[in-house]
């Protein structure tokens, strides 16, 4: 079947799905069926069943990105919608029922911020699937592209990972969703891409947060996605880089070394721009290497 005839036979569905009645938002873990039917789709037989069944796991699953236990937050809702979605299991009409649901989440109050970072990351995972086998209607695909950017772009609760509560990882998990929006074939000519390296631009140099889980490098391949989609030149690229690098409101970066705002911003643009360097220079596809000279320019500015 071509992609416009999925696209199409998408867009039915979605209708036929739009006269259902919405389901009540579901506690998780769910009462009657706590530990085992979270990990359910550990099961061999588990991705067998019917669109509609597997759809009403992951509906409840969605609800647990949110709660405070990791093991019911990561390990089995974030892990089993993974599965799922890289398993190619479920119907368009499904499939666009779940992206419904993730971003409903982004919206709900969440004083704990456990869910957004979550639903962030299953989002990432939702468009490389699409990426892989088109099945969410053009018009929802470009919105999650916009609520991708968004998101990243306003991200201001930079926290990982603490050793009672496990992950949040907003800053890590909006880079990936940006890289999976930079790395769709479908929305190289939605205009986005200027608001994807934006966002990432947003995130390099938290004034007086030092990244230390990885941060930095998630972002990396958000660009590098970005730079492989075509969208830019050396030229821009370059302008790009020597932006970020602009010491203001130092007068060089020197004076980094004087404050401990100044050596953390150092930490952070340099762990990207060394990132960039080694994954362009040790991956085999060329269409990443306009990057090179960009990031090494940069590096010679932070001498």
């Amino acid at each position: 079947m071509s992609r416009r005839c999925r696209r199409l036979a998408c867009m039915a569905a979605l209708c036929a799905l739009a006269s259902l009645p919405v389901a009540a938002a579901p506690s998780c873990p769910p009462a009657d069926d706590a530990a085992p039917g979270l990990s359910a789709w550990r099961q061999p037989d588990f991705m067998s069943q019917s669109s509609d069944a597997l759809l009403a796991w992951a509906t409840g699953m969605v609800g647990c990105l949110s709660h405070p236990n990791p093991a019911w937050r990561d390990g089995q809702a974030y892990e089993g919608l993974s599965t799922l979605l890289r398993k190619a299991v479920l119907t368009p009409a499904a499939q666009a029922a779940l992206a419904e649901s993730l971003l409903q989440v982004l919206q709900a109050p969440d004083p704990a911020y456990f869910g957004p970072p979550f639903a962030a990351l299953v989002l990432a995972e939702l468009v490389a699937a699409d990426a892989r086998r088109p099945a969410l209607p053009l018009p929802l695909l470009q919105r999650i592209g916009r609520e991708g950017a968004a998101f990243l772009a306003s991200v201001q609760d930079r926290r990982g990972f603490d050793a009672q509560q496990g992950w949040r990882h907003a800053v890590a998990h909006g880079a990936d969703w940006v890289a999976a929006i930079a790395g769709h074939p479908g929305l190289r000519a939605s205009g986005l891409h200027a608001a994807l390296r934006d966002a990432v631009a947003a995130q390099l140099a938290p004034s007086g947060h030092r990244y230390t889980e990885g941060e930095s490098e998630r972002l990396m391949v958000a660009v590098v996605h970005l730079a492989r989609s075509g969208c830019f030149s050396a030229a821009d690229w370059k302008a790009w880089f020597l932006r970020q690098l602009d010491p203001s409101p130092m007068g060089s970066w020197a004076e980094a070394f004087g404050s401990a705002l100044g050596l953390t911003r150092r930490h952070n643009l340099r762990g990207f721009l060394f990132a960039v360097l080694v994954e362009v220079r040790l991956n085999q596809d060329a269409t990443d290497d306009l990057l090179l000279p960009a990031a090494e320019a940069a590096l010679r500015a932070m001498r």
